[in-house]
């Protein structure tokens, strides 16, 4: 069973992404591990479904508080106070 890539392969992998990238080559890229993937790219987009719900450039995307709480885990008091987003996805259209 694999639980997968060591952390230190994964490092790698991404500096590695980046170095190509600096090199003036576009990448698409579909990753999990977001907040790592948003640090090093232009630009990204969240699926719902399979229909692109987000996009925006990278550095806004890691800034969205919505975004961190549904995708990441991570939660914001305003956003706690307003409504409670624990155990459900996010219904990003209402966030066009």
């Amino acid at each position: 069973m694999c639980v997968g890539l060591a952390p230190a392969l994964v490092q790698a992998n991404f500096e590695l992404i980046q170095q190509i990238h600096s090199e003036g080559v576009a990448i698409f890229m579909v990753e999990q591990n977001a907040n790592m993937a948003l640090s090093i790219a232009d630009r990204g987009w969240v699926l719902q479904t399979g229909k692109v719900v987000l996009d925006d450039n990278a550095e806004a995307l890691l800034a969205n508080p919505d975004l961190r709480a549904s995708y990441l885990g991570e939660t914001d008091e305003r956003l706690q106070a307003s409504q409670s987003l624990r155990g459900r996805k996010r219904n990003w259209k209402s966030f066009r």
